[in-house]
């Protein structure tokens, strides 16, 4: 039934005091909505609660997020925090408790609210095969799926597309490469973007000096979370391309120092090159990505031992982070110190000049 109650232009903050609370408070009210404080949580329909961590049970953000989601599920939950922005673990348990972003930067914070405040504003024929709210334009359906559904298995499932009504899977992948800004001609689908014929891909291995961490994205419809990387654009360098994948998708600079390894694989109709690159970033202190998009939920830098214990797309990372381990292997990994560690042990990493053009 929550699903067809009008959504208001009202948030809830409950992040603390001092200078950071009221400078969060200032850009939600400028951008044009209402806010108020965490007691009326029972008697609004709210577009957002916005809180922390918390310091005992009785301020626990989370607890303030699962009753804003019992109440309705549409209401869209900020976790505003620097501890769970610097450690993997307390950002994906705020991901499981259902926060919809995890972030302590303003910029991304304002960049989120504006699109939720569009999507409460303008009014269109669409409604999400995910969730059915309705009332979206199609720039708004795009906005929403990526921003509400971006760590929620069921989005990697075949669903209707509601502007063209075409089977797709994953469906938020389909809207975002045929639909809004692609369909307008304002930008090209990824596969358009794509080398042709052989498909070219890097991937970035990238470890913070001041403490060995490595930085990894937390993918979008609920992959899990894995290395920074993708697809090479046309007339992009390996170094260029990683370098950009890094940005979108972890928000860090970062410094292309050496490569790890190159894998190519042919087909009787096309051919696939991936290049795993090494890299460091370029300012430590500079913040990972934390508003949600089509290109990640986030990013984090992660311990080895962190990296065993988070819900990784694939079992590869490990295979630069620590050697040697069993790719094929369905067993439980544990942290073994005395095992020989790869990167962190200093293992081969190749200058970038293997990569010269012809």
């Amino acid at each position: 039934a929550h699903t067809n109650l009008e959504m208001t232009k009202d948030v809830i903050l409950c992040s603390g005091k001092g200078d950071e609370n009221t400078q969060i408070s200032h850009e939600i009210v400028a951008l044009g909505f209402s806010l108020h404080s965490f007691g009326l949580v029972q008697d609004a329909i709210m577009c957002a609660v916005i809180t922390k961590l918390g310091t005992s049970d009785k301020d626990k953000g989370i607890l303030l997020i699962k009753a804003a989601k019992q109440k309705n599920k549409d209401i869209f939950t900020i976790m505003f925090s620097y501890t769970a922005c610097k450690n993997a673990s307390t950002r994906n348990y705020c991901t499981e408790q259902g926060c919809n972003m995890v972030t302590a930067c303003m910029n991304s914070l304002k960049k989120a609210l504006r699109s939720i405040f569009d999507t409460v504003s303008d009014f269109g024929p669409y409604a999400c095969a995910l969730c059915k709210k309705g009332k979206l334009t199609e720039d708004a359906l795009l906005d929403h799926c990526f921003l509400y559904h971006n760590q929620e298995e069921t989005s990697r499932q075949a669903e209707t597309c509601p502007v063209c009504n075409v089977s797709a899977r994953p469906y938020p992948v389909h809207l975002f490469n045929t639909h809004g800004p692609v369909a307008r001609g304002e930008h090209k689908a990824e596969w358009q973007m794509n080398v042709h014929k052989t498909y070219t891909f890097c991937l970035l291995v990238c470890r913070r000096k001041s403490d060995g961490a490595f930085l990894m994205v937390q993918e979008p419809v609920g992959w899990g979370w894995w290395f920074p990387g993708g697809r090479i654009n046309m007339g992009e360098s390996l170094e260029q391309g990683a370098i950009r994948e890094t940005k979108e998708e972890a928000g860090i600079d970062v410094k292309i120092t050496g490569v790890l390894k190159v894998m190519y694989t042919p087909t009787e109709e096309d051919a696939r090159l991936r290049v795993v690159l090494f890299g460091e970033p370029v300012d430590e202190k500079q913040m990972p990505k934390s508003c949600p998009d089509f290109e990640s939920y986030g990013a984090a830098y992660v311990t080895l031992e962190e990296a065993y214990k988070l819900p990784l797309r694939s079992r590869e990372p490990l295979l630069y982070y620590q050697y040697p381990y069993n790719m094929k292997s369905k067993q439980q990994y544990h942290v073994d110190t005395k095992t020989k560690r790869y990167v962190a042990d200093g293992k081969p990493i190749h200058p970038l000049s293997i990569l010269g053009k012809e």
